[in-house]
């Protein structure tokens, strides 16, 4: 009966596990209640697939003060986080971006990325450029365990670690586009400038000439690389140009067939140096070819500008109203002259500055001051052909020609003229010089009167006047004299007291 009731309890367990029993023999219950044996066995099937019993997992009851806990930190960054540096642990998102805004941004605020091309330097200021902190950091940083379970969180609040991000800065790839843009247009011209030369009456393209091309992927990477967290401004990244075959044809070059301009200004008055810079900027200047809505920048053409490192040599130039010696003097009177034969071509420059006093070399409202890298005289061909420009100083005559298509002032001439309409009339004064001899008077320097004046342009058509408009309205400010009488004797007399001076009277036996 003992091992009846043993079966009895495993076939129940059996059924309920889906499984069902033959017995073997065909023992009546009779036979099954005597114990009756036999040697079939008995075969126990299934008749389902066995199911595993999955128990759950019973999370941890957290108390009230935990739970209240998660709930304050559910917007704040976990403990010991820190962005670079600073610290951001229990901050907001927007209590976080000020404080590492504050902290690495506020010392850049004056930061500048400075580059140089073609003999000039530029910059990119942080500002302009829109450099910020990627902004992203923020969400990472407030993000940092909040996925884990309650158990890690707490962990991660109570206890921690330290977990690091390293900011990164972003800008406005698009503003360095655009300024690459620009400096192509002008490798492009300056590059261009020199590729030809005029024989027998014929501008002629020069064999193997080439022009530049901005490497714009090298150079957006040293821009990438210059954006960064130092506060000192980045060392000249000279921009990456490759030399690529000129895009001008002869084709193009041969619709130079004419001169179209020229003008002339004397400088046989001028001492050597002064002599010498007129001379070797004409000459930086002459053979340039300025294609259709190509921009000619003067200091760029000379090299950056008239220092001593481009070989000029120091002579007289106004700084204000004083009279100083530094490397260049006498090179506007080039630029002037420049300016004279694009006016007689109607263009119009996109850049032009008069200088602070009148000159004498062309009339008042016609010059055009240069003083690298703010002052410049640049203009743009508007012609729809070419033109060349040459340059001839003789020693006495500094002369400009013009050549382009014949037909490039469809008809037009203009005419400038100068209007004097206020006058601020100079003083000279008298003081005793021991650095000129006794008998000797010198005026220097020179008065020159202060003056305004208007500009108006007159424009021809086949020989008759179509229009007079105001041009320019030009200020010039007064430079009083000094009539400076000569007390010197012996070693007080500077040997070279009349040299460059006006004299206006020299002592009794007196010899140069």
């Amino acid at each position: 009966m003992h091992k009846l009731n043993i079966l009895i309890i495993s076939v129940f367990m059996l059924v309920l596990s889906g499984c069902t029993i033959e017995v073997g023999g065909g023992l009546t219950p009779e036979e099954v209640d005597q114990g009756a044996s036999t040697t079939t066995p008995t075969t126990i099937q299934s008749t389902t697939t066995p199911v595993a019993t999955v128990l759950p997992v019973t999370k941890p009851v957290l108390s009230e003060e935990e739970k209240n806990l998660l709930a304050s930190w559910e917007n704040k960054i976990y403990p010991k986080t820190l962005i670079g540096e600073i610290d951001v642990s229990g901050l907001t998102v927007e209590e976080a971006k000020e404080k590492v805004e504050n902290d690495l941004m506020e010392p850049l605020k004056d930061r500048r990325v400075r580059f140089s091309y073609a003999n000039k330097k530029n910059y990119m200021s942080y500002n302009k450029l829109k450099v910020a902190i990627d902004e992203s950091i923020y969400e990472k940083a407030l993000a940092r365990g909040k996925d884990a379970n309650d158990e890690e969180k707490l962990k991660l609040i109570k206890e921690g670690n330290d977990f690091v991000l390293e900011p990164a800065l972003i800008f406005d790839e698009d503003h360095v586009a655009s300024i690459m843009d620009d400096m192509q247009t002008n490798l492009t011209a300056l590059s261009r400038q020199f590729s030809a030369y005029r024989k027998d009456g014929r501008v002629l393209l020069k064999e193997d000439a080439t022009e530049d091309e901005l490497d714009r992927e090298a150079f957006m990477a040293e821009i990438r690389k210059a954006v960064n967290f130092s506060a000192k401004n980045n060392k000249y990244i000279e921009a990456p140009v490759k030399k690529i075959p000129v895009k001008i044809t002869q084709e193009e070059l041969d619709r130079i067939n004419k001169r179209i301009s020229q003008s002339s200004t004397n400088y046989g008055w001028s001492y050597d140096a002064r002599a010498y810079n007129v001379e070797l900027a004409a000459e930086m200047i002459s053979g340039s070819l300025i294609m259709p809505g190509q921009e000619f920048s003067f200091n760029q053409t000379i090299g950056g500008g008239a220092g001593s490192t481009n070989g000029f040599q120091k002579s007289g130039v106004y700084i204000g109203l004083e009279m100083v010696e530094e490397p260049g003097g006498g090179v506007c009177q080039v630029s002037s002259t420049i300016y004279n034969v694009l006016l007689n071509l109607g263009i119009d420059p996109t850049q032009r500055q008069n200088h602070g006093m009148t000159v004498g070399y062309v009339q008042p409202g016609l010059d055009a001051v240069i003083y690298a890298p703010s002052l410049d005289l640049r203009f743009k061909n508007p012609f729809d052909d070419p033109i060349f420009i040459t340059a001839k100083a003789d020693g006495d005559q500094l002369r400009f020609n013009v050549y382009g298509a014949e037909d490039a002032l469809g008809g037009y001439t203009y005419k400038y003229d100068s209007e004097v309409y206020e006058v601020d009339e100079a003083e000279i004064k008298e003081m005793d010089d021991p650095t000129i001899p006794k008998g000797g008077v010198v005026l220097d320097p020179t008065p020159k009167d202060g003056s305004k004046v208007r500009v108006y342009k007159i424009t021809l058509k086949d020989g008759e006047q179509v229009s007079r408009k105001l041009y320019t309205d030009n200020s010039y400010r007064r430079s009083d004299g000094v009539r400076r009488i000569g007390t010197g004797e012996g070693n007080q007399v500077n040997e070279d007291w009349y040299v460059d001076r006006k004299v206006l009277k020299y002592p009794k036996g007196f010899k140069k």
